[in-house]
């Protein structure tokens, strides 16, 4: 299910700065898997530092980045995703920021309400509710 854990971010670090310092001109995130993109932070083994996985946020970026994303999309997922540059969503994507059912606003997801359209990021952010990706 693409749990971010610490290894994972690392992983996605690492993966920022190759692609950063190469002569590739676009990057494509994608998952291994069709249940799920991510279903967001391994509780066992959450990542201390979510952010350096972030493109853009943890590594400086000055090309395109692509989010090919399908089935869950949670959490910290989500946030990686909102900061790519273009998303392709499959029919069969939710998006859902759980966070928001405890009362958790704070950190990356404050973004969204620049990036996506402003009563729909609040809604998103303070509801917590299931997002298909016909309606995102």
């Amino acid at each position: 299910m693409n749990a971010l854990d610490s290894a994972v971010v690392d992983g996605l670090e690492a993966s920022w700065k190759r692609f950063a310092d190469s002569d590739d001109r676009v990057a494509i995130l994608h998952a291994a898997g069709d249940r799920a993109f991510s279903v967001g932070a391994d509780i066992k083994d959450p990542p201390g530092e979510l952010w350096r996985g972030v493109p853009s946020i943890g590594v400086a970026l000055d090309k395109p980045v692509i989010a090919a994303v399908h089935g869950w999309c949670i959490g910290g997922a989500y946030v990686i995703v909102q900061m790519c540059d273009l998303v392709v969503a499959s029919e069969t994507t939710v998006f859902k920021y759980p966070e928001a059912q405890v009362g958790f606003t704070g950190g990356l997801i404050a973004s969204a309400v620049a990036r996506i359209p402003h009563k729909f990021a609040m809604e998103f952010m303070l509801l917590g509710q299931d997002v298909s990706a016909e309606r995102a």
